[in-house]
């Protein structure tokens, strides 16, 4: 893997609403800002061959609106497991699709996106709804035993305002 990019969801409806947390929907300007941070993505040519998304309804249609702006489309796999995964948790997902994917995009919840982030950048890292957190190695794959190794954080791209 090249590079790795770690989104946060779009703006969803409010957790206060009597439905489960699950099945949350976007709101208008969520579906607005994941249309946005799709297009900025691929104005700049930062397009994932693989998408491991959450399975959560705020997940499956940021993935769907972000994908749209896309010439090729993604692999895109939605993982149960990254619904309420930690930091680490995400590390060992995108660890296990790293060796044959060349860009990878997850699309997540916090604080496990924040976490993830954090850990990687060696800093702590806030990511809003709709952000995108960018990471590139020189081109050296990690051992097998740590292919995250040598990821840097290049940037954290939000939609336009």
């Amino acid at each position: 893997m090249k590079q790795l990019l770690i989104c946060r969801h779009s703006k969803s409806e409010s957790p206060d609403l009597p439905k489960p947390d699950h099945d949350r929907k976007l709101t208008s300007r969520g579906e607005r800002d994941a249309r946005s941070i799709g297009k900025v993505m691929a104005e700049r040519g930062l397009i994932p061959t693989v998408i491991l998304a959450s399975d959560s309804t705020r997940t499956r249609q940021t993935t769907a609106l972000i994908s749209k702006a896309f010439p090729i489309k993604p692999e895109t796999t939605f993982l149960p497991e990254l619904y309420s995964a930690s930091g680490g948790e995400m590390m060992d997902i995108v660890a296990s699709y790293a060796a044959d994917a060349r860009s990878i995009l997850v699309i997540g919840h916090n604080p496990g996106a924040e976490e993830i982030v954090s850990r990687l950048a060696d800093r702590e890292v806030r990511l809003k709804t709709s952000t995108v957190a960018v990471f590139e190695t020189d081109g050296e794959r990690g051992p097998d035993d740590a292919p995250l190794e040598g990821l840097r954080l290049l940037d954290v791209l939000g939609p336009p305002a």
